[in-house]
């Protein structure tokens, strides 16, 4: 059956359909690929060749892209791509548009061929705009977010009835993400990819170190690609003084790329100065990606976003940002995990049951070395049964880590690790928001510290915000409670959903794009990814 049904192909792209009407061609065809699998002799592959071969013969092999105008807007949309970070080669762009082409100047016959790769490229581009072109679990361990729905059968028939009553296109323009987060990512493409082709990256000298006032003949260069960026005018500044309207740019620039903004160009501002504009483009194409894969995550209508790279927590209500804060995230060793959830009780004056591997890892060799440590800095030891043991009656010379039984306790108040209150969210990894004691480290600009959970730096006002009632939970009342030094759990009425993501590209003010360290190297190998071939 398989070769009769091959023979025939041959003998129709032969005889130029002469024999077959469109439709019994386009049966033909789909006879064929559900049989093979592909289409022999065909350049390019029918890549989801089981939900067309369905497609069309729920509708009875009835065509949708005979209309010329509609294909040519679709084709438009293929080509459009681009604007997403997507490839649009995908989606057989370059082939049908010669199909296209060999269709309008010769009627040659390959209507049909043309039919079903314009189906799979509709296919394939929708799925990639729902839910992004890589599976988010290839890439992070982690991973539980919500996925846009999408019910196979359902689809085959919304998109049949959508292209009999010409609204096919319209809906599909749809599915491209309309967030804030998305459409200023595309604004950020748009520019470094009009910057690309109108100024060819060069990269700048670098030196050991420049300073404000200094004058060397590198100058120049970095005026002209602070120029590029649109972080200085040219407003009077020449030669090779390191002016102050430059040392200004600089220190934007500075903040705009996560570093120390003190104008001082050393090693960072160097590197950050010679990111290519193709480096730029692929960070933002990468970070577009990570907005598909929270698409249908964020319809909720308050919640909070973690932004690991960045180091900066988020309040977003009903599509606003309503206000945001300094926080430290996990070190390399220790990496803050991406995932969502929801935040439904806080903990004032909370106490903290060390890790055992913390225990193991610093804190047994100060209790070694002073056992007064532990009552100086609010620690409690617990034995077995959880009975509270007095350390100036232990044996110290006989402890180590391979017989040290007692769970280790903070007890509430400033000193405590987990600071004067903690956001919960249920999770398996046992991670959460928290106050800090150590707030000095808020001030560095690289700020991957923890052990994983997040530390945040207006805690007291994140928890206004979060309990949303400033009848009984004003700062002064959360300051009174915390005063008492009290344990105390307070539940929120509506839990609200937490967003811990991985940016490290983001919007900053109206107009600019802030750049952010990739601090778990995890960029390379979602632009692998993105870029493989499908």
């Amino acid at each position: 059956m398989k070769r009769i049904l091959y023979a025939s192909l041959l003998l129709l792209l032969c005889n130029g359909f002469s024999h077959a009407s469109s439709e019994s061609h386009l049966e033909y065809l789909v006879d064929l690929l559900d049989a093979e699998g592909q289409l022999a002799g065909l350049e390019e592959e029918i890549r989801v060749d089981a939900v067309v071969t369905r497609f069309y013969r729920r509708r009875g092999f009835k065509t949708i892209w005979d209309n010329p105008a509609r294909a040519e807007r679709m084709l438009d949309e293929l080509n459009r791509s681009r604007e997403e970070g997507l490839n649009p080669e995908d989606y057989h762009y370059s082939y049908l548009r010669k199909l296209q082409a060999e269709l309008i100047s010769d009627n040659s016959g390959r209507n049909a061929e043309f039919e079903l790769l314009m189906t799979d490229a509709l296919f394939i581009y929708g799925y990639h705009l729902l839910r992004g072109k890589v599976d988010p679990r290839n890439m992070e361990a982690s991973w539980n977010y919500t996925e846009a729905e999408i019910e196979e059968d359902e689809v085959i028939n919304r998109i049949s009835l959508l292209a009999d009553d010409g609204g096919l296109l319209d809906r599909f323009i749809q599915l491209k993400p309309d967030d804030l987060l998305t459409n200023r990512l595309r604004r950020g493409l748009y520019f470094f990819r009009d910057l690309q082709a109108k100024h060819p990256f060069e990269m700048i000298n670098d030196n050991p170190l420049l300073k404000p006032g200094e004058s060397q003949s590198v100058v120049n260069s970095i005026r002209k690609r602070l120029m590029q960026l649109t972080l200085l005018h040219d407003e009077g500044g020449q030669g090779d003084q390191y002016d102050d309207g430059l040392a200004t740019a600089v220190k934007q620039f500075q903040r705009l790329h996560n570093l120390d903004a003190d104008g001082v160009i050393g090693g960072g501002t160097w590197r950050a100065l010679n990111m290519s504009w193709q480096d730029r483009i692929n960070i933002l194409r990468i970070n577009l990606e990570r907005s598909r894969w929270i698409n249908r995550s964020r319809d909720t209508k308050k919640f909070v976003l973690v932004n690991i790279a960045g180091y900066q927590l988020y309040v977003v209500d009903d599509g606003k940002l309503i206000w945001n804060t300094d926080i430290m995230v996990g070190a390399i060793n220790r990496e803050t995990p991406i995932f969502q959830s929801e935040i439904t009780y806080l903990e004032f004056n909370p106490t903290w049951t060390v890790p055992r591997s913390i225990v193991n890892r610093s804190l047994l060799n100060n209790f070694l070395k002073n056992p007064g440590y532990i009552k100086e800095n609010d620690f409690i030891l617990l034995d077995r049964s959880g009975i509270s043991v007095n350390p100036e009656t232990l044996d110290w010379t006989i402890l180590n880590r391979n017989n040290f039984p007692y769970t280790v306790v903070q007890q509430p108040g400033e000193k405590n690790a987990l600071g004067q209150v903690k956001f919960i969210f249920p999770n398996s990894r046992a991670i959460y928001l928290h106050d800090t004691p150590a707030r000095a480290l808020f001030s560095k600009s690289t700020r991957a510290f923890s052990a994983g959970c997040v530390r945040v730096k207006n805690p007291f006002e994140l928890a206004r915000i979060l309990l949303n009632d400033e009848s009984q939970w004003n700062l002064d009342q959360i300051q009174a409670v915390i005063d008492e030094k009290k344990r105390k759990r307070v539940y929120l009425n509506d839990p609200v959903s937490v967003m811990l993501m991985y940016w490290t590209v983001e919007p900053n003010g109206a107009r600019l794009i802030k750049f952010n360290p990739d601090i778990y190297n995890r960029d390379a190998k979602l632009l692998k990814a993105l870029d493989a071939p499908i």
